[in-house]
């Protein structure tokens, strides 16, 4: 009888898992993944925060999160192409910072307001500051601090100051362009995309 009770436990359990999936796949066949030996598996792509968002042209824009650890550490800084935009992400380890403001300019210098007001010239015709207050660039971020590319509309990408709590982040533009934000928690991210073309 206790074997007849484990078998009966083990077919509602499957049959839970088939039903529960049967509502995120089409029925039929499933396709198999080839992957190479030595290959890494194909990771599933995280869904777009900015698909359903407009561009906009303004000078600058305010971003505040509640519930922000005190300080939020940046672990990676990135940018790539897509389709009609390119995306500057900037990862957090912690969590998202609580204040971030982007600031369109029409040239592609740059002044901290802290430190000094030390100047930095990049690459391009205008550009976008962002500045990101309760983060740290240093403790975890282990990547360059200058990132050229190779890409029409975002030419440079330099962190101009780490301190106090801020970082700030300059981009060096080929054009004055639009541009889309958001933020996320799972991963936690900061994502600008820049309107190409």
């Amino acid at each position: 009888m206790a074997g007849l009770a484990v078998v009966l436990v083990g077919a509602v359990m499957v049959g839970g898992v088939l039903v529960a999936g049967s509502h995120l796949r089409p029925a039929g066949p499933r396709p198999i993944a080839r992957v190479t030996p030595g290959q890494a598996t194909p990771a599933s792509p995280l869904p777009d925060p900015l698909a359903a968002d407009a561009f906009k042209c303004a000078a600058s824009l305010g971003l505040g999160v509640s519930g922000a650890p005190p300080v939020a550490l940046i672990d990676a800084v990135r940018v790539e192409a897509q389709t009609g935009y390119e995306r500057v992400t900037i990862a957090f380890a912690n969590g998202r910072p609580h204040d971030v403001v982007l600031s369109l300019q029409q040239t592609s210098t740059f002044t901290t307001e802290q430190g000094g007001g030390q100047s930095f010239a990049l690459k391009g015709q205008a550009g976008a500051l962002l500045t990101i207050h309760g983060s740290d660039g240093h403790t975890d971020y282990r990547g360059s601090t200058d990132i050229m590319t190779k890409l029409p509309t975002v030419l440079e990408l330099r962190q101009i100051l780490d301190s106090g709590g801020t970082v700030q982040w300059a981009i060096g533009l080929s054009k004055v362009a639009c541009y889309r934000v958001t933020s996320s928690d799972n991963p936690a991210r900061l994502v600008v995309d820049v309107q190409a073309g």
